[in-house]
Formats: structure tokens, C-alpha cells, sequence
């Protein structure tokens, strides 16, 4: 009962906020595009005071999904937002997500699947609440939803995040299993006759001792962007780092992003559009005023967006060395 209450209030919460921008004739829009300099994406729509992170947006432009925390991460749900251009035309919580803690959505290149980690069981007799790789399907013009996890070539007792795949089907994922290379690794399976092969962690150009994370590859497998926390030239909280490939087809030695891109805090859930020529990421960012707070100062500054909690984020890919595709 408790989920179903939790459910209904988030629900409630985002269904009542989206009322309250539209009670008017004016339409909410959706600034997608990005600018030369990072900007924060939809203040007030998007980008709210509450805990956002892993903006994915379909390959048709017709709808983004991204996920909503709880503060203290103890309940998460994949939100589904509707466009019609720049128009957002609905806005709930994705058919498949709201019971269990649902995370890092990731559209398949036809946009016809979603990948996602989720802490939901993958049998009855599973009893363990690590996080797994899921996906759903969408049957006509709708998400299922009904769930499938992968096999167990990907799916362990380990946890496995932040699943996202090329125009060949082959899935990077995050994971710390036994034998890597750091305290998280990158890895890859790859797809070869409709079933993915045991997977095998990135070499020493991507992973290091430290923690590597959330990685997107792109379509054509030649771009590879992730968080990492640790390195010398880390400027807080984990930064984002991008490799490419050399001409043999091995990546190349990662380098940290600039250009205003990491901050003190955590960066990270890197996820690009080529035909916006967009990159989008998740920042805990804050602006906090220098001195002494008073209360009304302290609440103003607790209920804005820039409070500390994660929020998205776009920048035209020119910052990253990259052209739209």
C-alpha cells in the first residue's frame, strides 16, 4: 500500500505541476536546442528544485524520458514526457516504472525499445535489490507495460547500470565485478546473433583504478563519453571525460571535457543528440550565495532550483570537439 500511496502522491505532484503551468492559455514549451555555453535545460519545467537526472530523448523528437528521485534516492521513477515539436503535450510517470526503483533510460537507435536499470526482481526467487538491466518494448504506439530483464550473461548479483547501446546492438553498461580494472568499470557485450556475448571490461584508455561510470556510446560506435571520479584532473565530485577511436578502431586515450562542462560537483548521465547537435548532462551544481544567510535567504536558496540537487543540462557539441551527425 505504501508504494501505491508513494505512486499516486508522485503522480499527483507532477500531473499538479503541469496543471498549474497550463491553467492558462499559455502553452508549456520545451527548449531543446543548445546554446554555446552550458545552460540549464527548462528551469521551473524540466529542471525543478526536486532531483533530476538521465535525460534520453527518442530518435523521432516526440517524446524524453529522464529520471526523478527522492532526496535521499530511496524511491525512483522514470518520467515519460510527450512532445509535439517544442510543445509538451503530457507528462507521467513511464507505464513500466513507479513500484520499483527505475533509473538511466536509454532508447534503442529505432527508438521501438527502452533500456533501463531497475532494482525489480528478475524471478520470484530473486531475493537480492541490486540493480539490473531491463527493457521494454513498445507495442503500436504505446510502452508496454510489461518489463523483460536481460539474460544473465548481463544481468549478476553484482549490480549492473546504466545500460546504453549502438546502432549494431552492442550494450556498454556499468558494473563492478570481480577482476576489473578500478572500483567500477565500464564494460561491453556485444550483440552477435541476437544475443549478447559475456561482457569484457574496457582497457586502461577508458577505465582506471578509480571509478568510471555512466557511459553513452554513440550510434556508429565512435564516441564514448562517461563519468569518472578520482583522476588528478577530477574537479570534485567525478567529471566527464570523452574518448573516440583511432583508425584500427580502438578507443583512444580519454580526455577530461572543458568549456565550463565539470564543475565542483558531480557531473555526470552524459547522453547526446547528433541531430540537435546537443549534449545533455546531469550536474549537482549549486549557486550559493558568499556570506551569511538569513532564514528567509536559507529558504529561498533550499526551495530553488540550484539547491544541490541534480539537474539537466545542455551544451551545442562543439564544446565537446564534436559536430551534429
Amino acid at each position: 500500500m505504501f508504494r501505491l500511496a508513494f505512486v499516486f502522491l508522485m503522480v499527483c505532484h507532477l500531473t499538479s505541476s503541469y496543471a498549474q503551468k497550463n491553467s492558462s492559455a499559455t502553452v508549456t514549451r520545451i527548449n531543446l536546442l543548445p546554446d554555446d555555453t552550458v545552460r540549464l535545460l527548462a528551469p521551473g519545467v524540466i529542471s525543478t528544485p526536486l532531483n533530476e537526472r538521465d535525460l534520453a530523448i527518442r530518435p523521432d523528437g516526440r517524446e524524453i524520458m529522464y529520471t526523478l528521485n527522492t532526496m535521499d534516492n530511496s524511491r525512483r521513477a522514470i518520467v515519460m514526457v510527450g512532445l509535439d515539436k517544442d510543445k509538451i503535450v503530457s507528462r507521467s510517470i513511464a507505464p513500466f516504472s513507479g513500484i520499483y526503483a527505475d533509473i538511466e533510460p536509454f532508447y534503442a537507435p529505432d527508438g521501438q525499445r527502452l533500456y533501463f536499470s531497475s532494482s525489480r526482481p528478475v524471478s520470484e526467487k530473486d531475493s537480492t535489490e541490486d540493480y539490473n538491466i531491463w527493457y521494454v518494448d513498445r507495442i503500436k504506439d504505446a510502452w508496454s507495460s510489461v518489463a523483460h530483464p536481460l539474460s544473465d550473461k548481463i544481468n549478476t548479483e553484482a549490480d549492473e547500470y546504466y545500460p546504453s547501446v549502438a546502432s549494431n546492438g552492442n550494450l556498454y553498461f556499468t558494473a563492478a565485478y570481480k577482476g576489473g580494472i578500478g572500483r567500477e568499470d565500464i564494460y561491453v557485450s556485444i550483440l552477435t546473433n541476437g544475443q549478447y556475448t559475456e561482457p569484457t571490461v574496457l582497457n586502461t584508455n577508458v577505465n582506471t583504478a578509480n571509478y568510471e561510470f555512466n557511459a553513452f556510446v554513440s550510434p556508429s560506435e565512435d564516441v564514448l563519453v562517461f563519468t569518472s571520479y578520482g583522476r588528478q584532473d577530477d574537479m570534485g565530485g567525478g567529471d566527464l571525460y570523452i574518448c573516440t577511436k583511432d583508425p584500427s578502431g580502438h578507443w583512444k586515450k580519454a580526455h577530461h571535457l572543458e568549456g565550463g562542462i565539470n564543475s565542483s560537483k558531480i557531473d555526470y548521465c552524459p547522453f547526446i543528440d547528433f541531430s540537435k547537435s546537443a549534449f545533455y548532462f546531469t550536474s549537482n551544481r549549486t549557486e550559493v550565495p558568499a556570506g551569511a544567510l538569513d532564514l528567509q535567504a536559507m529558504e529561498t536558496l533550499a526551495g530553488s532550483t540550484l539547491n544541490g540537487m541534480g539537474n539537466i543540462y545542455v551544451v551545442h557539441l562543439k564544446a565537446l570537439g564534436l559536430t551534429g551527425k
